[in-house]
């Protein structure tokens, strides 16, 4: 159960901490709607409260954008009003908005509390009526509050759906596209069980249209016209529908008979990491690099096939990744329900533009939630002028992209999507925000402990053993998501992994990194990297301003008063340049 307290002060969250801890109850805390974003980015939770006592914060707005973007089916909404307002027309207002059906008092009862992290989430909201709610089977097989029985299990692990198990090979891979494509229209079944869902942007408009997904898997004739819709999606809960379907109809047996074919990516092997993959499938992901077979990538890993095999012949079937037989003589009954990606690795159509198209895809997913500072590579305290050089940079490029005939149509509509994004961010920079840390005395008792693993991972950096920084560091942020020291480092360590593709690793590192700096911008290691990142990069003034806080935080460091002077080096020899010509 993971819990995410929304209140400007940590007092709060301590409390929640201390009394969800004993119930297996993991909170995290945000001092701010920015911080917020950054967390429900990073991970998914079963619960947000949400303080409303409008000290330096809007909780009605805050409940109401998560609402916007995370069904009562995904996500409780809890609200915390101050006493006097509890009964309040504005606050009964917004639980009928928000679907709130729990409301506490501080300080909260321990009763209280677990009522409202427990109940089952509704599945419909009947018109007229209140939420309907179904029982949960919660982690671990036992039934949670109402009374219901789980489902039976059978040896893999997963519900026995029995003939729901069935999946329906091409349209998976036709819903797959909707989803990997972020496309928007109304998706069509006919046949059995006939119905119509709204698709925005990729993701689900509303709880039928997952009713009419799950439909389109068990078989029919789908249809899917292009749209546009003002009603946002919810773009990761399509992806993991689709996944657990299509993991719930593999069978645990099946990667054997893989164990010598290649593994490759796709276009979309790239997003396959935001679906909701155990530790052995996402490190099995991470090690595609077309050159090792199945059975490479498991010795490598340490992983048992039977471990990770559903979740590899799901993602294969959805066209996430795609095997390449070196024995073509194996019966080609094997390549049942397997994309035609998958069965001897032929190359997809529109190779030449795919590349492009896949970089501004990943560009689009980096900035679509992100705020200001992180779309205009630039930190929360930028002043009005390079805020303003920033975003024209970025205007200029994709607008430029957006206008190029020989690029394919969908990179182009991509580009444009870019250029509102950068001009949106433009508009809604904050230049008088104060971000703040927050949350750095919750959750006590992993503290000292995520300190040790911050330490060992820098000495490691310092030896230059990346995979091991790597693998301590990552161990560190799964305790606290929000420790700006423990980002910048684990960016770093990403950046240079080689046991992840560079691909890979090139992202991730800078996400990691940019996320240090929305967390605290004047940290002195995410700094450090990021003015390195931007070196690289040939963007001198801002990794100037990134190194000059770097030397300042740490004045007796020569390394990073070396890097300063290195930056400003090359900024005059390059405005030396420009004048000559």
């Amino acid at each position: 159960m993971r819990v995410l307290v929304v209140d400007p002060e940590d007092g709060f969250a301590k409390q929640v901490t201390a009394l969800g801890k004993p119930a297996g109850a993991v909170v995290t805390h945000a001092a701010s709607p920015e911080q917020m974003r950054a967390h429900m980015r990073m991970r998914s939770f079963d619960a947000v409260l949400v303080d409303l006592s409008r000290r330096r914060m809007d909780g009605f707005e805050v409940a109401r954008e998560i609402r916007r973007t995370h069904p009562a089916s995904d996500l409780e909404i809890i609200l915390v009003p101050p006493t006097s307002e509890r009964e309040s027309n504005r606050v009964r207002t917004l639980r009928e908005e928000v679907g709130g059906r729990f409301v506490l008092e501080k300080p909260v009862s321990l009763e209280g509390l677990l009522e409202a992290l427990h109940a089952p989430k509704p599945t419909s909201v009947p018109q007229g009526g209140q939420p309907r709610a179904e029982g949960v089977v919660a982690r671990g097989g036992s039934a949670r509050r109402g009374g219901h029985t789980p489902k039976k299990l059978h040896r893999g692990g997963e519900p026995n759906r029995g003939k729901d198990a069935t999946i329906d090979a091409t349209n998976l891979l036709l819903l797959t596209d909707v989803w990997s494509n972020r496309k928007s229209g109304t998706l069509t079944v006919s046949g059995p069980v006939p119905g119509t869902a709204l698709v925005s942007q990729g993701g689900i408009v509303d709880d039928q249209g997952k009713a009419v997904i799950v439909a389109a898997l068990r078989g029919g004739t789908v249809s899917f016209a292009d749209g546009v819709f003002d009603d946002p999606g919810d773009w990761k809960r399509l992806g993991r529908v689709l996944f657990k379907r299509t993991r719930s109809a593999c069978d645990a047996r099946t990667l054997r008979r893989y164990l010598n074919a290649l593994v490759t990516k796709t276009e979309t092997t790239t997003i396959a990491r935001l679906l909701p993959l155990s530790d052995g499938a996402r490190a099995f992901v991470g090690a595609v690099d077309g050159r090792s077979t199945v059975n490479d990538i498991l010795g490598r890993a340490n992983l048992a096939v039977g471990d990770v095999s559903k979740e590899v012949i799901a993602l294969t079937r959805m066209g996430l990744i795609a095997f390449d037989r070196r024995d073509r003589k194996q019966s080609s009954s094997e390549h049942q329900g397997l994309p035609r990606s998958a069965r001897g690795g032929e190359r997809l159509p529109g190779d030449r533009d795919s590349d492009r198209r896949q970089r501004l895809q990943r560009e689009y997913a980096v900035v679509e939630g992100a705020p200001p500072p992180v779309v205009l590579g630039v930190p929360s305290d930028a002043s009005r002028d390079l805020v303003a050089r920033a975003a024209e940079r970025m205007h200029r490029r994709y607008a430029e992209l957006a206008g190029r005939t020989d690029l394919d149509p969908e990179s182009r509509t991509i580009a444009q999507k870019m250029v509102r994004r950068v001009d949106q961010a433009r508009r809604n920079f904050n230049f008088d925000a104060t971000l703040k840390t927050g949350g750095s005395a919750v959750g006590g008792g992993f503290v000292d402990e995520v300190e040790e693993w911050l330490s060992e991972g820098k000495a490691l950096l310092v030896k230059r053993e990346w995979a091991a920084a790597d693998k301590v560091l990552a161990r560190a942020h799964y305790k606290r998501i929000d420790h700006p020291a423990v980002l910048a480092n684990l960016g770093w360590a990403r950046l240079h992994n080689p046991d992840v593709d560079a691909e890979t690793r090139t992202e991730e590192g800078r996400d990691f990194l940019l996320l240090a700096e929305q967390f605290d911008p004047m940290d002195a290691d995410g700094q450090f990297y990021l003015a390195q990142v931007l070196l690289a990069a040939n963007r001198l003034e801002a990794a100037e301003q990134r190194a000059e806080r770097a030397a300042k935080a740490a004045p007796s460091d020569p390394t990073r008063q070396a890097l300063v002077r290195t930056i400003r080096t090359k900024r005059r020899l390059e405005e030396e340049r420009a004048q000559k010509r």
